[in-house]
């Protein structure tokens, strides 16, 4: 199993991160010359399609999905038999092995079928620090209040990093069958690989959405969040729950 690649070599004032800069004030001005965001999300499939009609079948290759530069994002893996996130143009996959969850950079991201996709190609990013822990309820409220505060249009969905540690960590990885539509017993051989973890560091991708659910975001949530998490064999998975931990950072992208 692959360490993860570059994590420790790019650690700027918080444990994790892919910044190679000082990470800046959330009220530092924006630099005339910072690459911008064209405010777009190529997606492949659905959230309903996928998870609630069974339409489970390849629709992209990854290869295809980071052909354009500064690719970030999240998916699943055809048959719903994983879990994708991917950082800038780096393709991460989860798979259950044994019953244990399995994470690799894929190396050949052309070999890895996507079901559902969401992508954005961010060259920019506005890095806001967060001052103090959020709860795992109110994640999504404190995205909104910093989208807001930066301009951003809410009726659109914008991609999401989160850099550092976090608290109360849930995840999953899917495993052949989806916990959403129905539930499938722990002794399946269906059954999705879970994890909890009271503190842990890496980074987190994702997508925030006030749109339908269904499309890019579950019915419980606004956003739609993978996460990476750094250690001697990284585990990656979807996000059921998490909060922020003070000394965290935020990352937003930068908007033409």
């Amino acid at each position: 199993m692959t360490k993860l690649a570059g994590m420790a070599s790019s650690v700027v004032l918080v444990a994790v991160g892919c910044a190679s800069t000082p990470i800046a004030s959330s009220q530092e001005p924006e630099a005339a010359t910072a690459a911008n965001w064209d405010g777009s999300v190529r997606s492949w499939g659905s959230l309903r399609e996928v998870l609630r009609l069974g339409k489970t079948e390849a629709r992209v290759d990854c290869a295809e999905a980071v052909s354009r530069a500064h690719a970030y994002g999240v998916g699943a893996l055809e048959g719903v038999s994983g879990e994708i996130l991917i950082r800038d143009g780096e393709v991460w996959v989860s798979r259950v092995v044994d019953g244990q969850g399995q994470t690799l950079q894929a190396s050949s991201p052309g070999e890895q079928q996507a079901t559902f996709l969401a992508v954005a190609n961010v060259p920019g990013w506005h890095d806001v620090a967060v001052q103090e822990a959020v709860a795992a309820g109110d994640v999504d409220a404190f995205i909104a209040k910093e989208a807001r505060r930066l301009g951003f249009d809410m009726a659109k969905p914008f991609p999401v990093v989160v850099e550092g540690a976090v608290s109360g960590l849930k995840l999953h990885v899917l495993n052949g069958a989806c916990p959403f539509a129905a539930p499938i017993p722990p002794d399946s051989p269906q059954a999705p690989f879970k994890l909890e973890l009271g503190t842990a560091r890496g980074i987190v991708v994702g997508f925030y959405s006030e749109g339908p659910p269904g499309e890019l975001t579950h019915h419980s949530s606004k956003t739609h969040l993978h996460v990476l998490v750094e250690g001697e064999e990284p585990q990656m998975g979807h996000v059921d729950s998490m909060g922020l931990q003070a000394g965290a950072v935020l990352r937003l992208p930068r908007v033409r």
